[in-house]
């Protein structure tokens, strides 16, 4: 009898607590009614409140307002609150790249929250049985999903939403409604083969339980359950170790280190990998397991710089032991800068990398203060500058003097040689003086124009960030 299995299941996952207001969604269908009449015979076990919500989703016409006036009826037989809402799914869908079973499914679960809120129940309780369980597990393995899309269903998520019969079969919920003597409507749409699950169920179950392995159900269940175990005990621990990878983090990107990243378990990196896309890109749709194996091959390989763009508009960025996970597509990559300084004693907005460049003239060459030696400083023989200066970015053939060199260095083998990741590269100024770049903002000054013995005045250049 599915009482005594509904009666386990909610034990076996902490479903229930003494005194729960518990919402219960009600289709008309054979699974809700059974599900809401199992939990009014166990109420009093648990001392629940129950209320009843339908949405009515507006595909089939009259037979779903027919399925709206049957579960009102029901509520009011039993006596239970009830509310109900008609949306227009396919009105919602449209601009929004959703499927109509993704958008049904989002206004459904917000549909859920706000009658939640209006009652102040703490659970909501769906009709998903066995056979939905199994079916879920073999299209998912059809579609290539791991552990945890073959862990299917959860019996309970986010610690409100619980499925009391995600453990008893279609049968024994049509046996039990038979046995009762309770009605219920049937949706004409599981007769259609036009979604894949509907084609699982009418056509591949019936295959396979017939000519393969009559307990194939059961199986999946069962492989269901140990992959959930599975897939919970690894992101446990991927939440205890991620902290320890990250080495900076903003509100749209991370970096990590990525040695530390693949000297970890094989069966942890991807699930490194899919924890910081989701965090930065706010979910993982259009993510497959294809992705994140193309972030761990970009990581593995022996090219230093490279990136890939991924679904969500985020963009993995390697950087020789580092990789960043970024969304924002094109604003990853700044936006080419040219500027004319016409003085020395003059201040320019760097606004395409949020830097602003500072110049004065010191008739002392020896005026400076010690931190001026710090990376964003630097000092020329003013003598040895023509202006207008120039500022821009890097560009392909760039070639410089580095100070203590005699001889011209491409600006490219220059970043290379210091490490400097290749996002860094393209935000970084280049300060120019008629043909001569003259200093590599942030590293180093040319070997040309630096001060020395006979220096008069010095040009004094300090970049600094640009407040907004």
């Amino acid at each position: 009898m599915i009482i005594a299995k509904a009666r386990r299941t909610i034990i076996r996952y902490g479903m229930l607590s003494r005194g729960d207001k518990v919402l219960v969604g009600v289709s008309g269908g054979a699974d809700s009614v059974a599900l809401v009449h199992a939990l009014f015979e166990l109420k009093d076990e648990w001392n629940l409140s129950l209320m009843i919500a339908h949405l009515n989703h507006s595909f089939r016409g009259e037979e779903s307002e027919l399925e709206a006036g049957f579960v009102e009826e029901l509520a009011s037989r039993l006596n239970l609150p009830f509310e109900s809402m008609v949306i227009d799914v396919p009105a919602a869908q449209k601009g929004s790249g959703k499927s109509a079973q993704e958008m049904a499914r989002e206004l459904r679960y917000r549909f859920f929250e706000e009658v939640s809120k209006r009652y102040g129940a703490n659970r909501v309780a769906l009709g998903h049985n066995g056979d939905d369980q199994a079916e879920s597990v073999l299209m998912r393995f059809l579609q290539g999903a791991g552990t945890r899309g073959l862990s299917g269903i959860p019996p309970r998520r986010d610690h409100r939403y619980i499925r009391p019969l995600i453990e008893v079969s279609r049968k024994e919920i049509e046996d039990y409604l038979e046995e009762k003597d309770i009605s219920f409507m049937t949706d004409s749409s599981n007769k259609k083969e036009v979604y894949l699950r509907n084609k699982i169920r009418l056509r591949l179950f019936p295959l396979l339980l017939n000519d393969y392995n009559p307990r194939l159900k059961e199986n999946l269940i069962h492989l269901s359950s140990i992959m959930r175990k599975d897939d919970e005990y690894l992101e446990e621990v991927v939440e205890k170790i991620s902290p320890g990878l990250i080495l900076t983090r903003g509100d749209n990107f991370v970096t990590l280190d990525a040695s530390a990243v693949l000297d970890l378990h094989e069966a942890l990196q991807s699930r490194i990998i899919r924890k910081f896309i989701a965090a930065v890109a706010g979910d993982l749709q259009g993510v497959s397991y294809l992705h994140l194996q193309a972030v761990l091959d970009m990581l593995r390989c022996g090219s230093p710089n490279r990136s890939i763009d991924l679904p969500r508009r985020v963009m993995a960025i390697k950087e020789y032991d580092k990789l960043t996970l970024r969304s924002g597509g094109d604003k990853l990559i700044p936006q080419p800068f040219f500027y004319r300084i016409g003085s020395p004693e003059a201040e320019v907005n760097l606004k395409e990398v949020g830097q602003v460049m500072k110049l004065t003239v010191s008739k002392n060459p020896f005026d400076w203060e010690r931190k001026d030696f710090a990376r964003n400083f630097a000092h020329f023989d003013l003598d040895k500058i023509h202006f207008p200066l120039i500022v821009r970015n890097f560009r392909k053939g760039d070639r410089f003097q580095p100070l203590g060199m005699k001889g011209k260095k491409k600006v490219k083998d220059y970043f290379i040689d210091e490490k400097i990741p290749l996002a860094k590269r393209r935000e970084t100024p280049l300060l120019i003086s008629g043909e001569t770049i003259i200093w590599v903002a942030g590293y180093r000054i040319d070997n040309r124009v630096r001060v020395g013995e006979g220096t008069k005045k010095v040009l004094k250049v300090k970049m600094v960030p640009l407040v907004s």
